[in-house]
């Protein structure tokens, strides 16, 4: 009977991977900056990136084809050597996050716990895979080394957003930065910029991706705690009416778009207003609401050359149908850019963004439907040939559609 090479080679590896954290002088810098309470979202990203090198090194210390059955790390090894030390990687950071990222917070006025992110489960298992399908360990080391690293920046790169997006849910306004490193390539440095979370936030934006060997930084402003401006005296307060009166007031907007449209009601379904809701996902809501009950189907195809069925498949994709997203299998959020862009496209009034967003869940639905895709793969494949999002961006100067467009709407 073969010996079991993975209890001692796990235990190398988990040894020599805290040994080199106890003695890098870069964990320490980064570790006395925290506890100074002056570390930033680059000491974060630079604190994932060399754990996420200690631990290649580690692996590229005590792995290697020559100790391995037949050079190959079979699956039954990989799947138990290192999702125990990538879960090992994922605690340090994400510790190390919540440390870095309070700090931050206290410093702008913001007394919030930093929020945990999750362990991508998934991207573990990538790993895994990655290492047990190479014919030869040592063939395929230095690109699983590489990734293992990436591994370790996504840690870093969610817990920013899961605090900007906790932040944004309850009525503050974060900033999203991505740094493009030097000698990037160009997608990078498309990407670099000051984002307003609410315009990226969105499961699939490239502002959070990474390719392989990606060193850019992706950090987050909490900005100065101060509050968004949800309800001032120009803008409705929803939250204060009853349900009787946001019923009515859908009903008549209802039958403005039925006018405006020649389209008959169709059902639809309600978005639930919630607590942390800023004006802009009130109103988005407010006309999913609206362009779900309405089929606007043949005068959108009239005001834009695209065929009836091919809008009702768009019109199907982004008010009914439910996908596969990153918190479950539901309908898209109601998102207020695109809430914009259908009404200018109701209306005949429509910009070439407007355009490129029906192009874009055209080939999105079709990419989901046909390859049962999720919509976050579908998405990634779609921007390639209809990036709507990025010429959003640019466009709009990262702000978005103007937050007064849709005021109108909701009489």
């Amino acid at each position: 009977m073969a010996e079991d090479i993975v209890p001692g080679l796990l235990e190398k590896v988990q040894s020599d991977y805290r040994k080199l954290r106890e003695n890098d002088e870069e964990l320490a810098r980064i570790s006395e900056r925290t506890a100074a309470g002056s570390a930033d979202g680059k000491d974060l990203d630079a604190y994932a990136v060399r754990e996420g090198e200690l631990l290649a090194e580690a692996l590229r210390r005590n792995v290697s084809g020559d100790i391995l059955p037949n050079g190959k790390m079979y699956f039954n090894i990989a799947n138990r050597v290192l999702p125990p030390v990538l879960k090992e990687n994922y605690g340090n950071v994400a510790d190390m996050s919540q440390r870095i990222i309070t700090g931050m917070n206290n410093r702008a006025g913001i007394h919030i716990k930093a929020q945990r992110p999750e362990l991508n489960e998934d991207r573990v298992k990538g790993l895994v895979n990655l290492a047990a399908t190479a014919e030869q360990y040592d063939d395929r080391q230095k690109e699983l080394e590489g990734d293992v690293v990436n591994f370790s920046q996504s840690v870093a790169t969610d817990s920013v957003r899961k605090n900007a997006d906790f932040q944004y849910k309850a009525g503050l306004s974060p900033k999203i930065v991505r740094t493009a490193v030097a000698g990037c390539c160009k997608w990078c440095t498309d990407l670099a910029g000051t984002y307003d979370y609410a315009m990226v936030k969105a499961s699939g934006n490239e502002v959070w991706q990474r390719h392989r060997g990606c060193g850019c930084v992706v950090e987050y402003d909490p900005g100065n705690g101060s509050r968004q401006n949800v309800h001032t005296k120009q803008q409705y307060d929803w939250k204060e009416e009853n349900a009787e009166k946001i019923n009515n007031r859908l009903e008549r907007t209802t039958e403005i778009a039925m006018r405006q449209t020649g389209g008959k009601v169709t059902g639809g379904h309600r978005y639930p207003i919630e607590e942390y809701d800023t004006t802009k996902d009130i109103l988005a809501k407010k006309m999913y609401e609206v362009y779900s009950r309405v089929d606007d189907s043949e005068t959108i195809s009239k005001n834009t050359g695209f065929s009836v069925e091919d809008i009702r498949t768009i019109r199907s994709h982004i008010f009914f149908k439910k996908h596969d997203l990153d918190d479950g299998y539901k309908r898209f959020y109601p998102d207020y850019d695109m809430a914009v862009a259908w009404k200018r496209l109701q209306e005949g009034n429509y910009l070439p963004r407007d355009i490129t967003l029906l192009n874009h869940e055209l080939l999105e639905s079709k990419l989901e439907k046909e390859y049962n895709l999720t919509a976050g793969e579908a998405h990634e494949l779609t921007q390639k040939t209809y990036n709507w999002v990025k010429q959003l961006i640019e466009e709009t100067g990262g702000k978005g559609e103007d937050g007064g467009i849709l005021q109108t709407n909701i009489t």
